[in-house]
C-alpha cells in the first residue's frame, strides 16, 4: 500500500484540542524513541538496525529544533484508509498475533520516527512465505511515535487516524510488505471477549466495532478463499 502525504502539520499545544478523539488513551500506546539513540552492543544487530533506519530517510516527520511549547505534530495523508474495512485482497500477509514488545526509532537522518512491534503469531490466515508460521515471532512497524530530545522534551509525531497496538493484546493484523523487506501495518482489529475493536480511527471501521471475533475471523477466511475476480467482471 502506497500512501501519499500532504504535509499539513498541526502542532498541538500541551493544553490544545485533540482533533480526532477526546480521550488521550490511544496516544498512550505510542512507543518513545530517544533522539540520541544508543547503538546496540551486538555488531550484526546494530548494522541491521542502521540499515533499517536508512530505509526511513525518505519521510519527513520529525522536527530537529522543535519549539519549547510543541507537544504533538499531526500529519494528514491523502486518501487515508482508502481500502475496505477488511482489506484482504490488498494485504499479502494476514495474521492473528499478540504484541510482545514495542519500541520506536528515528530514521538515520533523524527526520522520521517509526514504531516497531514484536508479535507472537497464533494464526496465519494468509501469507506469501512458507517461513511465516504459527507460534513464531514476527516484526512489524508503523510510521509515528514519541521522540524524547536531549533536553527532556517529548513530542508525539503521528499520522491522522493511525494508532498503535497495545502491549499484551491480541489483534487481527493486515500487513503489507514495504521496500520488499519491512512489514508495515495496514490496519488491525483488537480481538476481545466483547468483540473486535478497530485499531484505527475512521467511520468506515465503526461498522465492525463489537462484532464477535469469531464472526470477523470467519469472514476474513471466507474472503481469502474466494477466487480472484477476472478483469472486466
Amino acid at each position: 500500500m502506497t500512501v501519499k502525504f500532504t504535509y499539513v502539520l498541526f502542532i498541538l499545544f500541551t493544553l490544545g484540542l485533540s482533533l480526532l478523539r477526546q480521550t488521550q488513551e490511544p496516544k498512550q500506546h505510542f512507543p518513545t524513541a530517544e533522539y540520541e539513540e544508543q547503538d546496540l552492543a551486538d555488531p550484526a544487530k546494530n548494522a541491521a538496525k542502521k540499515e533499517k533506519q536508512k530505509r526511513h530517510n525518505n519521510f519527513r516527520l520529525v522536527a530537529k529544533n522543535p519549539q519549547p511549547w510543541q507537544a504533538e505534530t499531526l500529519v494528514i495523508p491523502e486518501g487515508n484508509f482508502n481500502f475496505p474495512v477488511l482489506p484482504v485482497s490488498t494485504s499479502p500477509l494476514i495474521v492473528v498475533a499478540r504484541v510482545t514488545e514495542a519500541s520506536a526509532h528515528l530514521s538515520e537522518n533523524k527526520l522520521s520516527v517509526y514504531s516497531e512491534f514484536q508479535l507472537m503469531l497464533s494464526s496465519v490466515l494468509k501469507t506469501p512465505s512458507k517461513e511465516i508460521i504459527e507460534n513464531s515471532p514476527l516484526t512489524v512497524e508503523r510510521p509515528g511515535g514519541n521522540v524524547k530530545y536531549p533536553n527532556g522534551q517529548t513530542i508525539l509525531f503521528r499520522i491522522s487516524g493511525w494508532n498503535m497496538p497495545k502491549m499484551g493484546s491480541e489483534y487481527l493484523f493486515f500487513l503489507n510488505l514495504k521496500n520488499k523487506i519491512d512489514l508495515e501495518i495496514v490496519t488491525a482489529y483488537e480481538l476481545t471477549e466483547n468483540g473486535v475493536l478497530p485499531l484505527d480511527e475512521s467511520s468506515q471501521f465503526e461498522v465492525l466495532t463489537g462484532k464477535p471475533s469469531s464472526e470477523i475471523l470467519n469472514k476474513v477466511r471466507a474472503l481469502i478463499s474466494e477466487p480472484p475476480s477476472r478483469p472486466g467482471t
